[in-house]
């Protein structure tokens, strides 16, 4: 059974806690803890000037894989058509990587401290393409990351 979730920072901090407090066997000065979180199946809103009228599904070319014409599934609602990972092998619009990272920060107290960086790849062309109809729809989301703290590199 499929069902449609919206991932927030709630739940994705649950899901953390949750794998933590898996019971592991831990020796010495160990701790259980993470340092990479993949999401490969993405689910994004698209733009509506790429969305098919009807119930006629999105048509792709999906170069990488040498497809053409590959026929995408819409979820229609009442804000707009969303689509996810096409059936085929083929890649969603948008992969994220979350990757953890330890760094020893170079002063007299040798503070350790952590960072995130987070990874964002833009896979489809209406996403991507300077000038394609989703491209405003990633720098959107990018700058609401950078508004809540984060930094683009």
């Amino acid at each position: 059974m499929r069902h449609d979730v919206g991932l927030d920072e709630t739940m994705m901090l649950d899901l953390v806690d949750t794998l933590l407090a898996e019971p592991c066997e831990l020796t010495g000065n160990q701790w259980p803890g993470w340092s990479v979180l993949a999401i490969h199946h993405t689910r994004v809103r698209l733009p509506a000037e790429v969305v098919p009228s009807g119930a006629d599904p999105l048509v792709l070319d999906d170069l990488d894989n040498k497809i053409l014409g590959l026929e995408v599934p819409l979820r229609r609602r009442p804000d707009g058509a969303c689509t996810d990972m096409p059936f085929g092998g083929t890649w969603s619009p948008i992969v994220l990587r979350a990757v953890r990272r330890t760094y020893e920060e170079c002063s007299d107290n040798g503070i350790h401290y952590a960072c995130i960086e987070l990874d964002i790849h833009v896979n489809w062309s209406i996403f991507e393409d300077p000038g394609a109809p989703g491209l405003p729809m990633v720098t959107d989301g990018v700058e609401r990351l950078i508004r809540r703290g984060w930094r683009r590199e």
